[in-house]
């Protein structure tokens, strides 16, 4: 297991070589490194948007931090999920607080995602559909994720669309495509690269959100290699 948590400040004279603008603000930057070595780095994993009388044998769920997949090195760990959509929906998610932000301030969000997956797109559609029908999403909440009871299905308590649709604190970043030309498990990233702006709570904490969100009716698992968080946040 490797978590790195580093306090970077990057004062506006190194523009050039950190690529900042040219004012004097400073950026104080928070990044969390988790690999999976051995552990679940303090990510909590849970379901969501699923039917509240569903056979849990069928839905089949699994986390756990296990080896990578032959042809990958396997020496490697890497955040194992699987779970099967029974036909009405399934999110699979892991959550992860952050402490010791600054109290009421805006940040930034930047993630970079490395995963592997045996979904391509082949001439078989229902590798296909698998491939392009399960989304990752990455977010941010000021209150911790959880389900609630909902009109007999298990929902978020915090806003979230349908799998292909976002909201203000939750992007899609891709899908279990690994543009592979076989069947076999490939290493492959998403990244929110465009950055999504978020107020931490008063106390200086923010939940930070990823999700595999399936419209694939049908068994969806893949291992997550590493995630890469930055917070930003200026200072003047």
């Amino acid at each position: 297991m490797k978590k790195i948590i580093l306090w970077g400040l990057i004062a506006g004279i190194l523009g050039p070589l950190w690529g900042c603008s040219r004012s004097d603000k400073m950026t104080a930057i928070t990044t969390i490194d988790s690999e999976f070595e051995n552990s679940l780095d303090d990510w909590t994993p849970f379901l969501a948007n699923y039917p509240i009388d569903s056979d849990t044998a069928l839905i089949s769920y699994r986390i756990a931090s296990a080896p990578l997949p032959s042809p990958l090195d396997t020496n490697s760990y890497g955040l194992y999920l699987k779970s099967r959509n029974l036909g009405e929906g399934m999110t699979m998610l892991i959550k992860k607080r952050v402490g010791g932000l600054s109290p009421d301030t805006e940040y930034n969000l930047e993630v970079d995602l490395s995963l592997a997956t045996n979904y391509y797109e082949s001439v078989d559609s229902l590798a296909k559909t698998a491939a392009r029908l399960v989304y990752i999403k990455a977010g941010v909440s000021s209150i911790e994720p959880d389900t609630i009871r909902q009109s007999g299905y298990f929902r978020m308590n915090i806003p979230w669309n349908n799998p292909a649709s976002e909201t203000s604190m939750h992007k899609v970043i891709g899908d279990l495509n690994n543009k592979a030309v076989s069947g076999t498990y490939t290493l492959f990233q998403h990244s929110l690269t465009s950055g999504l702006n978020f107020t931490s709570d008063a106390t200086g904490d923010a939940w930070l959100v990823l999700a595999i969100d399936s419209n694939f009716s049908g068994e969806a698992s893949l291992y997550l290699d590493r995630i890469v968080v930055k917070l930003r946040r200026s200072i003047e």
